[in-house]
């Protein structure tokens, strides 16, 4: 079917999304070691690539509410692949840093368009019986992206070197945009109606227009709604910004796996098995819909993905045990990928049409908490030597997550409010 289609272009954009943007935290230790930096140093460069994430997130959302998620998607492919190439001159500049930093933004402006242009196309296209399916679906290719990641580019840059990696992995980006292009206009992937032609169609009919977005964040019951959904969002993309740029780092320092290869295979398996939870977990949602309220196999999907990575962060501050480390991070990322069958496809469900805006909203908190949480991360480390306070704060925001949305997501229509 047509929505398939779409489905499978934005998750291979995904997939090739996290595959630039793990890159950077596999290869902090060689950079580390390069460039002389310190922990904070790489803390920034870290988080410059959500600077542009963030700037960006307003206008995808709206974009991809307007033109549709496939379109915009493509766009933003091309784009944070020409700065992947880039990150590679920083390897011959005088000022390698500051190459880094200002492609990583580029990258992060690019690949803004990435979850809003998910919720757009799985909320415009894809069936309701469906839509956890095709989420989660899309979601476990990004987390395919870590795989590939993981994998490769301790080979690249042992054997190219570092920069063949960016320049590598921004190649297959282009390549991929212009075929995507060509599919998507010679087929039956286009979309149908864009939110200004199904206004158009509801006037026609009689019927009075849909109010924009801002009118509807205008009443307090949805901004309400819509801040706590912000938290709970800057809850994931704090956790998840934190591993994914740190882990290789915290297996060197604090459980003692230096080699870029073993912490690479290890982290692989990690977010391969994360993957595959991801897709499970799509179907079983889908599947207890017909038995269950929507927003109550949303709060279990919550439940687990918050409450369990909590218990597994706290114990990642007091370990120094590999196998230890390893298990409690597999854990925690398997449970933590329950919320792609519980916030993203609440979000669709509870937004209707304005997903795309809602979620650039709710994403831009977790764009906020990453970079704050990369800073934080290579300040505290650098102060403390270790990890230990890093997952404590972490295991704290998890567990205050787990409660607000037990408390207050009952699954109202923002639209209805």
């Amino acid at each position: 079917e047509a929505w398939q289609g779409q489905i499978f272009i934005v998750g291979t954009c995904m997939l090739l999304c996290n595959l630039d943007r793990v890159a950077m935290g596999i290869l902090a230790v060689p950079l580390i070691q390069e460039f002389s930096l310190s922990m904070t140093q790489l803390g920034v460069l870290q988080s410059s690539y959500l600077w542009g994430y963030l700037i960006g997130q307003l206008p995808a959302g709206l974009a991809s509410d307007r033109y549709g998620g496939v379109p915009v998607m493509l766009v933003g492919l091309l784009v944070w692949s020409l700065a992947t190439c880039g990150t590679a001159l920083a390897k011959f500049s005088a000022n390698p840093l500051s190459i880094a930093i200002a492609t990583r933004v580029l990258m992060g402006l690019g690949s803004s368009v990435a979850l809003p242009a998910v919720a757009a196309t799985v909320a415009s296209n894809v069936p309701s019986d469906q839509k956890a399916r095709a989420t989660t679906l899309s979601y476990a290719l990004f987390n395919i992206g870590n795989v590939v990641a993981n994998l490769c580019t301790p080979y690249v840059s042992e054997y190219l070197g570092w920069h063949w990696s960016f320049a590598i992995y921004g190649s297959l980006g282009v390549l991929w945009a212009a075929l995507s292009w060509y599919l998507y206009k010679k087929s039956r992937f286009s979309i149908a109606a864009s939110k200004v032609t199904r206004n158009l169609e509801a006037r026609d009919k009689g019927d009075r227009p849909k109010p924009s977005v801002f009118q509807l964040l205008l009443k307090r019951k949805v901004m309400l709604q819509v801040l706590i959904l912000a938290y709970c969002h800057s809850t994931i993309g704090l956790g998840y910004f934190t591993l994914q740029s740190w882990i290789p780092v915290f297996m060197a320092k604090d459980l003692g796996i230096a080699s870029l290869k073993v912490a690479g295979l290890c982290t692989a398996v990690v977010w391969l098995a994360t993957s595959f939870n991801t897709a499970f977990v799509g179907v079983i949602a889908d599947k207890l819909l017909s038995k269950m309220e929507f927003w109550k196999v949303r709060k279990v999907a919550m439940t687990v993905s918050t409450i369990i990575p909590a218990g597994c962060f706290f114990v990642l501050s007091t370990t120094q045990s590999p196998m230890v480390g390893i298990f409690c991070i597999l854990i925690g990322l398997v449970s933590w990928s329950f919320d792609y069958a519980g916030f993203h496809p609440y979000i669709v469900e509870v937004s209707g049409e304005y997903s795309g805006t809602i979620l650039s909203f709710t994403n831009s908190a977790g764009v906020i908490a990453g970079i704050a949480g990369n800073i934080a991360t290579g300040y505290l480390v650098g102060l403390e030597g270790n990890f230990t306070s890093v997952f404590r704060i972490l295991s704290g925001v998890y567990l205050v997550s787990c409660i607000l949305w037990n408390i207050f997501m009952k699954g109202e229509k923002l639209e209805g409010m």
